[in-house]
């Protein structure tokens, strides 16, 4: 019972607050800054930190003690796999958990010191859950897996500027669209960004909080499908331990051998990059062909046909997408589709145009990748091809039942 007052107060700190989105210069507490990192691992663990600054207004009369933040909804039927099972806050702020009739894991997040009228405090949760809690796998497909992250509203007002979700995929995995799940990336309308992370080795997702339908909805659901690719084994390693102290000559020999060795693999890159230039520089391409044939001759088409054959197994799905998409898309939209980085994208697309194969024109703040005249002519004459073969195929076929 001696408690019972201070659970009162909080209780009545936190009501008032409301879960509502604010404009202008909000007169209730609200949060300002609210962005989430998720770190996805190949074992379907995922390691998140939340961020977010919290602002009491001047004009507001109470301190804040606490707020409510969702995290997970009840999931009895299949009931969830895995659980959090680590977290850790900043120093002054303390994380406790409880749940309701629909949500299984809410956090209340409580200060040391109360926030006063006219301050701030920044809040930092960094939260473990294993495998089945916010990665599942596609069914009947064991590399395919699908991410959720449900962003529920908080029991105080938001008013966020910007503020993202940021996803990094586990090493060697690609974002792939499977038959059972409708969408490679949802929302797609909150979509800001897919790139590589270089240091990190990892495709990055990030998607934009700060919009008002994700700040007056009560939950928004952001969901991406990835498939985990294959990883080369690690070859075996030498042992190089020493039974007893290595002299000063050996020393210097080996750094001798360093030097020699560093020497020897500049000498190797560099000739790797000037025979690169070498080879982009004489790439084949089909400029030279003559389009104002109705057809194309044979010696055209098996020029065509080698430098398809040079292409990638990506540049080649590339080619079939804007096929597909009548021979024209916005280069924006091709990494939804086929689920490459942008950067990665661009590189293709700078060969193939290059090749003779693509052209791109600047579009307002974007460019219209096409298909070129010479690849489309290319196809006219393959099916013209076929159906000849088709016409003459039938005519012997006729002939023959007489």
């Amino acid at each position: 019972m001696k408690y019972l007052h201070l659970i009162l107060l909080t209780l009545l700190t936190m009501l008032p607050l409301g879960s509502i989105c604010v404009a202008g210069t909000p007169t209730v507490p609200y949060i300002e800054r609210f962005d989430i990192e998720a770190y996805l691992e190949r074992n379907d663990s995922c390691f998140i930190t939340i961020m977010f600054t919290l602002v009491v207004p001047k004009e507001y009369d109470t301190e804040v003690t606490a707020l409510r933040l969702p995290l997970l909804e009840r999931q009895d039927i299949p009931p969830r796999e895995g659980n959090i099972t680590r977290w850790e806050t900043n120093q002054g702020v303390h994380l406790d958990w409880t749940q309701s009739m629909y949500l299984s894991h809410i956090m209340i997040i409580s200060f040391d010191d109360p926030i006063s009228p006219g301050e701030k405090r920044d809040v930092r949760i960094s939260l473990s859950a294993s495998k089945g809690v916010f990665v599942i796998q596609v069914p009947d497909n064991p590399k395919g897996r699908v991410f959720y992250y449900r962003f529920y509203q908080p029991n105080i007002s938001l008013a966020l500027e910007s503020s993202v979700l940021r996803v990094y995929l586990p090493p060697n995995s690609i974002l792939r669209q499977f038959q059972r799940y409708r969408d490679l990336l949802s929302p797609i309308e909150n979509l800001l960004q897919i790139g590589d992370e270089i240091t990190l080795g990892r495709t990055t997702v990030i998607w934009d909080l700060a919009t008002l339908d994700v700040m007056t909805s009560e939950r928004t659901v952001f969901s991406c499908t990835y498939s985990l690719e294959e990883v080369s084994e690690p070859q075996s390693e030498t042992n190089t331990s020493h039974t007893g102290p290595v002299s000063a000559q050996t020393s210097l020999a080996l750094i001798f051998a360093l030097n020699i060795a560093s020497a020897l693999t500049a000498f190797v890159i560099s000739w790797f990059i000037f025979k690169r230039g070498t080879l982009e520089a004489k790439l084949p391409t089909v400029s030279d062909i003559d389009l104002a044939k109705q057809t194309l001759d044979e010696k055209d088409l098996k020029k065509i046909e080698g430098i398809i054959g040079q292409l990638s197994s990506e540049e080649i799905e590339i080619l079939r997408l804007l096929a597909r998409n009548g021979g024209s898309m916005k280069q924006r939209e091709i990494p939804l589709n086929v689920g490459f980085s942008k950067s990665k994208i661009s590189r293709m697309l700078k060969r193939m145009e290059n090749m003779g194969l693509v052209t791109r024109n600047l579009v307002g703040r974007t460019k219209q990748v096409n298909l070129s005249p010479a690849f489309l002519a290319y196809f006219l004459s393959k099916i013209q091809r076929m159906q000849g073969e088709g016409f003459e195929q039938n005519n012997q076929s006729a002939g023959g039942g007489i």
